[in-house]
């Protein structure tokens, strides 16, 4: 893969590196039987992974993973295990903070076996603790935990939250209720009482628990339209966050989108202004500017950048949406669709690349340089 160049020498000697969509798994499944409880590790070597469904066959690489690396690495798929990490992305490219973001055990939040679900998350969880972060410091992670059990999932985040390489809690964008509804309040309290932000990844959006296709229009046939609506989902969720005024309830939270886009941000950020302008007596209780909670509130991952053919048009978009302050760097490795951090919005100028790659998220993680 890429190798290590004197940009990423220089850039590491002024200020760290933060890559905030890593992808990470176990080596085999059987490294979580351990984990379990008893009644759950059959189950577990059978069934595995509770919830989730995956309609579309092809979704880019070699099962989502750049070609090389997973031949290099025994075809491993969906997500990494430590090593490739370690070596390609930290070692290599230079990454001085990976933000490890899971995948595989997202299903858990569409399971109708809350029990089983939670025990597996419980068990990713401590694996990921003893296995990664145990052994090398530039981890941090994002719990995974079912948010269809909200009671559990703050019992969760108050049982490793005071770890100091457990940086935030993450919810799979496929839901029952939009994040903003009040069920979800049980984990912004924990969230923000153990200083973790929520992170908001794409995934779970064709459950078969949820019991509905992920567009008001039906299924998409293939996995090109599938991708083309991830930023309806986490359009869903941030006008519920704004318009349920949950950053008037929880004024810490912090959220961070994932692998959302963001072209979308200033259009949507319009949008949300002008109807709350012509509906705010409906929504009393949101008492400032919608544009001004997700300044304050929301950090957007770069990855995927889209690609306008228009010159300055990205430059644009980044100014409408104060993307100095709510963009932070994501390469999403190791999926095929990877992005390496010297060739990501690599024209900006010194000091917006800076915040972009290093101070956004450190400041969205609360993780001191």
């Amino acid at each position: 893969m890429a190798q290590q160049d004197a940009r990423s020498e220089s850039r590491r000697e002024s200020d760290p590196l933060v890559d905030v969509d890593v992808h990470h798994a176990w080596g085999d499944e059987s490294d979580l039987t351990p984990y379990l409880p008893p009644q759950y590790q059959d189950r577990w070597e059978m069934y595995g992974v509770p919830g989730g469904h995956k309609p579309y066959a092809n979704n880019g690489g070699q099962l989502a993973v750049m070609a090389d690396v997973a031949e290099a690495y025994d075809d491993m798929a969906y997500s990494a295990p430590r090593e490739p990490v370690r070596e390609e992305l930290l070692d290599s490219i230079g990454v001085d903070v990976a933000h490890l973001t899971g995948m595989l055990v997202y299903g858990a939040s569409s399971a109708t076996d809350k029990r089983y679900a939670n025990a597996v998350c419980r068990a990713f969880n401590d694996y990921t603790v003893d296995e990664w972060l145990d052994h090398d410091d530039r981890f941090r992670y994002s719990l995974a935990v079912n948010h269809q059990d909200p009671q559990w999932t703050a019992e969760e985040i108050r049982r490793l939250g005071d770890h100091p390489q457990v940086v935030s809690v993450m919810l799979p964008t496929g839901a029952t209720r939009a994040f903003g509804d009040s069920m979800y309040d049980p984990i912004y309290e924990a969230a923000t009482e153990q200083d973790l932000a929520v992170a908001m990844h794409f995934g779970n959006n064709c459950s078969t628990m949820h019991g509905y296709p992920p567009t008001a229009a039906g299924w998409p046939n293939d996995y090109v339209e599938f991708r083309l609506l991830r930023r309806c989902m986490y359009q869903a969720h941030l006008g519920s966050f704004v318009f349920q005024g949950t950053f008037e309830k929880f004024p810490d939270l912090r959220v961070l989108m994932l692998e959302s886009g963001w072209a979308w941000v200033p259009s949507f950020l319009w949008l949300m202004v002008s109807e709350w302008k012509a509906f705010r007596s409906d929504v009393p209780w949101v008492e400032r500017n919608p544009k001004e909670y997700v300044k304050d509130h929301v950090t957007f991952s770069t990855q995927p950048v889209e690609e306008p053919t228009e010159p300055g048009a990205l430059d644009d978009i980044i100014e409408w949406m104060d993307g100095e302050q709510t963009l932070a760097f994501a390469s999403d490795f190791p999926h095929f669709d990877f992005d390496h951090p010297d060739r990501t919005l690599a024209h900006l100028d010194d000091e917006t690349r800076r915040r972009i790659t290093s101070q956004n998220a450190l400041e969205a993680l609360n993780i001191s340089p």
